[in-house]
């Protein structure tokens, strides 16, 4: 287990909590103050679990964070409203290795990852409205998650038509919007009649019982009202 390094400045001697090796179950650590020279082994038996606290000089250090609070991104948040032509960039840290997964399968234009082990950076150049949904970074080996939604308002042509399978009751509408502003429903098709039930998140659609038919949605600002591509739903039979 590889712990970060915690650093804190007290006066003018600075004091590290540096990870070391690993024997067995014990992962042992190194306490350095750096104008005196002093070595203090510590050791732990699961570093990913327990929080060692180490006083020294009444100062308390926090070597290991809480299980489920490992996951960081940089700067935080799970929100973000981007303009037109804009750039941005966010920084997803782990203690083991990370990856972002986007809104679409491919990689778009003006989307960059630097994957970098523990750590990956998001870069968006010249975000448009196309880059606008749910990007989320992973750590597989602690099932651990954080979500961004990002949004810059625009608009432009989608194709006609999206074809959605699912494999049980529930299933999504991926009525992504370039902007959380709007008032956006979810709409049956033929006859236009409002879905209820269903759960919006404007980074992701609705989610909730679908049946096999098709749906649009409606988004609405302003006065102004502007329709989706059609989404056709089909159940996944198994054999």
């Amino acid at each position: 287990m590889d712990c970060r390094i915690s650093e804190q400045r007290i006066g003018l001697p600075v004091i590290k909590l540096i990870g070391g090796a690993s024997w067995g179950a014990c992962v042992c650590l190194s306490v350095y103050l750096s104008d005196l020279s002093v070595s203090l082994p510590v050791c732990l038996s699961d570093c990913r679990s327990t929080c060692l606290s180490v006083c020294l000089s009444a100062v308390l250090f926090l070597v290991c964070p809480e299980r489920g609070l490992s996951l960081e991104l940089s700067p935080s948040g799970v929100e973000v409203l981007l303009s037109s032509n804009s750039s941005f960039s966010v920084v997803c840290s782990g203690w083991a290795q990370v990856l972002w997964r986007l809104p679409r399968d491919s990689v778009p234009e003006g989307v960059v990852l630097d994957n970098q082990g523990s750590s990956s950076v998001l870069q968006l150049h010249n975000a448009t409205w196309r880059h606008s949904g749910r990007y989320i970074c992973e750590e597989a080996s602690s099932d651990e998650t954080k979500e961004l939604d990002i949004f810059i308002p625009g608009r432009g042509d989608e194709p006609a038509e999206h074809l959605i399978c699912r494999e049980g009751e529930e299933g999504t509408i991926p009525c992504v919007v370039s902007d959380p502003r709007l008032n956006v429903t979810l709409y049956e098709r033929p006859g236009r009649a409002p879905v209820s039930g269903v759960t919006f998140q404007p980074g992701r659609g609705f989610t909730g019982r679908l049946n096999d038919t098709s749906y649009v949605c409606s988004a609405t600002q302003g006065g102004e009202e502007r329709e989706s591509q059609v989404f056709y739903v089909f159940s996944i039979v198994g054999e």
